[in-house]
C-alpha cells in the first residue's frame, strides 16, 4: 500500500506534535528503561492505565531487575499484581520470560525483533514496545486502539476487513525515525482519549484533515 506523501507528513507531524502537547506522564514514560517497559505492558495488558499505575512503582521496587524476578518466588511476585487481576497468569508470564532471558541472553533484552519474540510471554505488540520505547529503535506498535484509529483514518487505502498484518504494515510505512516514540505513544493515546471504540470526538482530533472517518460526514 502507498499513502500519498504529503498526507503521510501531515499526519505524522500533527499527531507527534499532539502527543508532546498532551503527553500522559505515567512511570514508565519517564524512565523508559527496556525492562521497565516490558513490565509496563504485562501490567497494562487487558487493564487500564490507571489500573497498572496502581502497582508499576511498587513492583518497580521490589523487583528491579531481571535477575531479582528470577530469584523470587512467584507466589511473591503475584502477591504485588492482585490488586489488577489475572495475577496467576501474569506472575507465572513474568517469571517464566525473566528466566529465559537470564539464561538465553544474561539477563538482558536482545536488540532485535525476532529475539525478542522469542522471549516467553512477549508478542509483537511487547516486542515493538521494547524496542520502540526501551531501546530507541523504530517499530511499530499495534494493540486495539492503535488498529482502530489506524483503520478509521486510512480505510481507503486498506482492505474492508483489514487483518492485523495488513495494519502493522501500514504502521511501519507511516513510522518516522524520529520521535518514532511519541508516534506510538500518539496513536495510543489518541485511540484511548479521542478515537475511542464508543465513538470519536472528532473536532478533537489532530489529524482530523488527513483522516477517512472523519471526512466521511
Amino acid at each position: 500500500m502507498k499513502i500519498e506523501d504529503r498526507r503521510k507528513e501531515g499526519f505524522v507531524t500533527n499527531l507527534i506534535k499532539w502527543e508532546k502537547d498532551n503527553f500522559r506522564p505515567f512511570p514508565w514514560r519517564k524512565d523508559t528503561a527496556p525492562y521497565r517497559v516490558f513490565i509496563a505492558e504485562v501490567l497494562l495488558k487487558r487493564t487500564t492505565s490507571k489500573a497498572a499505575d496502581r502497582v508499576f512503582n511498587e513492583f518497580i521496587e521490589k523487583f528491579p531487575d531481571i535477575k531479582s524476578l528470577c530469584n523470587a518466588e512467584v507466589e511473591d511476585i503475584e502477591e504485588v499484581l492482585k490488586p489488577i487481576g489475572l495475577y496467576n497468569q501474569r506472575g507465572k508470564g513474568i517469571k517464566e520470560a525473566a528466566q529465559f532471558i537470564k539464561e538465553k541472553y544474561d539477563g538482558e533484552f536482545p536488540g532485535g525483533l525476532k529475539e525478542i519474540l522469542d522471549i516467553p510471554h512477549i508478542g509483537p505488540y511487547t516486542g515493538g514496545a521494547i524496542l520502540s520505547i526501551g531501546m530507541g529503535k523504530a517499530a511499530p506498535m499495534v494493540d486495539s486502539n492503535v488498529f482502530r484509529v489506524v483503520t478509521r483514518a486510512f480505510k481507503n487505502v486498506l482492505s474492508e476487513k483489514p487483518l492485523q498484518k495488513e495494519v502493522v504494515k501500514l504502521v511501519e510505512e507511516l513510522l518516522p525515525e524520529k520521535d518514532h516514540e511519541y508516534f506510538n505513544w500518539g496513536l495510543i493515546d489518541l485511540g484511548s482519549l479521542i478515537c475511542t471504540y464508543r465513538g470519536c470526538h472528532k473536532e478533537d482530533c489532530p489529524v482530523k484533515n488527513f483522516c477517512n472517518f472523519y471526512n466521511e460526514d
